[in-house]
């Protein structure tokens, strides 16, 4: 079993997938990216990380998964303050940007 934070981003309104390009690049852009996510890489139980941008009939969405392979990793994963914070501050990033963001926790077989 794996265990899943996924959050998915679709543009309000608005089809253009240019919106969230600029979105991701802006974070990934950002001094505090690397070092978040090199830290959370070496978190016992972190398997990948992935980010797809989709195009279908209904318009663009990002989807953004976090892979851990046990179920206590993943919960101190989701016990962490940081990123905790660092989720909060997404969203309310998105949300500036004019996207709407669902984030969901999953458990999947691969």
């Amino acid at each position: 079993m794996l265990y899943v934070k996924q959050a998915l981003f679709r543009p309000r309104g608005n089809t253009d997938r240019d919106v969230l390009v600029k979105f991701f690049l802006s974070i990934t852009g950002h001094s505090m990216y690397r070092p978040i996510v090199d830290e959370m890489c070496a978190s016992p139980g972190f398997v990948r990380k992935e980010l797809q941008v989709i195009d279908d009939a209904n318009g663009t969405v990002a989807m953004n998964k976090l892979i851990f392979d046990g179920e206590d990793h993943f919960n101190a994963y989701l016990a962490h303050e940081g990123y905790q914070s660092t989720w909060e501050y997404l969203t309310i990033m998105a949300d500036g940007e004019g996207i709407d963001c669902e984030i969901s926790n999953l458990i999947i077989e691969e």
